[in-house]
């Protein structure tokens, strides 16, 4: 199970410029893990945080449980996130 998403809000009249991406791959030991990245657009430094999933089921919801919040961004930040590159 390998998996990437990556999304942008864009919203220049409240300069709003964020990418978040979601990658899902098998480290050496064949542990699934959860790689989440966000940040401003354009910066070379973001966030990242990497979470160790128990199976793909667990992995799913974790991916899952960041893309609703995602969803929420126009509430929160002023700004929809649009998926810009996707690969499975």
């Amino acid at each position: 199970m390998l998996q990437f998403i990556r999304l942008e809000a864009v919203n220049p009249a409240r300069n709003v410029r964020r990418f978040y991406e979601v990658a899902v791959t098998r480290d050496l030991l064949d542990d699934l893990v959860v790689t989440i990245r966000n940040g401003r657009i354009g910066c070379r430094r973001g966030q990242e945080r990497t979470i160790i999933a128990a199976s793909e089921a667990d992995a799913a919801r974790i991916v899952a449980q960041q893309l609703r919040r995602r969803a929420s961004a126009p509430r929160r930040i002023g700004a929809e996130y649009r998926v810009v590159g996707k690969a499975s």
